[in-house]
């Protein structure tokens, strides 16, 4: 990294507000393109969403309602396709990348903020998410309003800034729970420093606190009428219940921040750590990053003792690149920021325009997520064309992927999709707590499923294969997946079931 004088000298915010939103809108014009080219179908996750989005409420079994709210939006505009239920990514993704550009003018400079902005709007992490439908992609919007507004709630407490730090945090644990970090962190960092601490003798803090928790009431009210079945479920995610010792866990979701984030913004970030090198406003610079360095320091923990995903972290990169690029901005690394934005420009490049490839080609196998997210639409057309030739009109589904595929793919039929739920067991997910069958449930029935009938609680009925369906989806290693029917055995000392 090589200092070679400033980037550019700073303007007025109108010039650099103009170059930001020409750049966005450029970056989403090419992003909106890619995302109804792309040769990726749902995920099944993606399918779950949308299936949540057909019955709003303020909660589901896994995650709270804005990630359905924003599907519903979309989808009731321009209807059902991939493109549609994804639609919201790239534009919810371009105004947290303004929302960037006004956190970095507000602590620091317009010119910050534009180069921020296209930091963010470049990182790995986003360009892939602009192509998926997640409930990162509302959190990090209202993650970074928070960051915006509870500084000015810091600097200056009124009605104001109270109401929008408030809203801010609302949003974001209705979009996600991870939310619940920004109002902790941002209360430690005002308790900490004594400079800070009067604020807390403000009432407008904690009428912001109240803001914020009125406004996740909903969804409370929710989980309490469903026995908190989202907190058992989030809870039950971290691993933390059966923990056990995994220190190399920490290294490999360390490693994994660096296909977040970049690897430049990320070796910046921890040589401010260090205290040598900072920008012109340092107050600004610990503003932000006690906003994130906790959040990956808290991951990398929890994967020691328990699990981890590489996105848990993903709210500490609207600040952290934030604080970085000032760093660098302010001490003339302009060869370093050039990489970094380098290396993201070809990541957008290489996501935006490789992925209509895979409508001719399947992902390689190193992509592990995108091969489970081709073939679905074939799949699904086999499956209503095997079952239309039948006389029932209900498919039990085994497993999340397969419900909610289903769900999805056989949307307008005339199909019934329920999920396969063992007896006595609590639901696993969303299709088993909303449409179980189990066994003992009314037959006939139709039964798809990617792993052993033999497993299946199924010695009530009688078993009969009716087809090997082709299939080229990722589990399917023989290239079909089986059709079932499932009929009520007619005596208890009937054959046991051919299988």
């Amino acid at each position: 990294m090589l200092s070679s004088g400033p980037i550019a000298a700073p303007s007025d915010t109108a010039l650099w507000t103009r170059r930001t939103v020409i750049a966005l809108l450029a970056l989403l014009a090419f992003r909106l393109i890619a995302l109804y080219a792309t040769g990726l179908e749902l995920f099944y996750d993606e399918a779950q969403y949308w299936a949540w989005s057909r019955h709003l409420d303020f909660g589901y079994f896994s995650k709270p309602g804005m990630v359905a709210w924003l599907i519903a939006g979309t989808t009731a505009v321009c209807g059902d396709g991939a493109a549609c239920v994804r639609l919201s990514a790239p534009l919810v993704h371009a105004l947290t990348a303004f929302a960037v550009f006004a956190l970095g003018a507000r602590l620091y400079d317009a010119r910050v903020g534009f180069w921020s902005a296209l930091g963010y709007a470049l990182m790995p992490a986003v360009s892939l998410s602009s192509l998926l439908i997640t409930t990162d992609v509302p959190l990090l919007l209202f993650w970074t309003l928070g960051l915006l507004a509870g500084h000015r709630l810091i600097a200056a407490p009124s009605a104001g800034t109270a109401v929008a730090y408030g809203l801010a945090v609302a949003l974001g644990l209705n979009a996600k729970y991870a939310m619940a970090y920004l109002p902790l962190l941002s209360f430690l960092y005002v308790l900490v420093d004594a400079r800070r601490r009067a604020v807390l003798a403000s009432p407008w803090p904690w009428i912001a606190v109240v803001i914020g928790v009125l406004g996740f009431v909903p969804n409370l009210v929710w989980n309490a009428s469903h026995g908190f079945v989202t907190f058992d479920h989030t809870g039950g995610n971290t691993g933390l219940a059966e923990a056990s010792l995994h220190a190399g866990k920490a290294l490999e979701f360390l490693g994994s921040q660096f296909g977040i984030a970049g690897p430049v913004i990320l070796v910046v970030a921890a040589i401010m750590l260090t205290g040598r090198l900072q920008s012109a406003r340092p107050d600004a610079d610990r503003y932000l990053l006690w906003h994130s360095v906790p959040v990956i320091a808290t991951v990398a923990a929890n994967a020691v003792f328990g699990k981890m995903n590489a996105n848990w972290a993903a709210t500490a990169y609207p600040g952290l690149l934030v604080a970085a690029t000032a760093a660098l901005v302010d001490g003339g690394w302009r060869r370093t920021l050039r990489l970094s934005l380098g290396i993201g420009l070809v990541a957008a490049l290489a996501i935006g325009a490789g992925t209509p490839a895979f409508h001719f080609v399947d992902p390689p196998k190193f992509i592990a997520q995108a091969r489970k997210m081709v073939h679905w639409q074939s799949f699904g057309d086999t499956l209503a064309e095997a079952a239309g030739d039948t006389d029932l009109d209900t498919i039990v589904m085994v497993g999340r992927e397969l419900s909610a595929q289903g769900v999805y793919l056989l949307s307008g039929r005339g199909f019934t999709v329920r999920s396969y739920t063992p007896v006595g067991q609590a639901p696993d997910d969303h299709f088993q707590m909303t449409m179980p069958w189990r066994p003992g449930d009314a037959a006939p029935v139709l039964l798809v499923t990617a792993g052993d009938i033999a497993d299946l609680d199924l010695g009530g009925y009688q078993v009969r294969k009716l087809a090997d369906l082709p299939a080229r989806l990722h589990f399917a290693a023989a290239g079909t997946v089986p059709l079932y029917r499932l009929d009520p055995r007619p005596s208890a000392t009937a054959e046991p079931p051919a299988q």
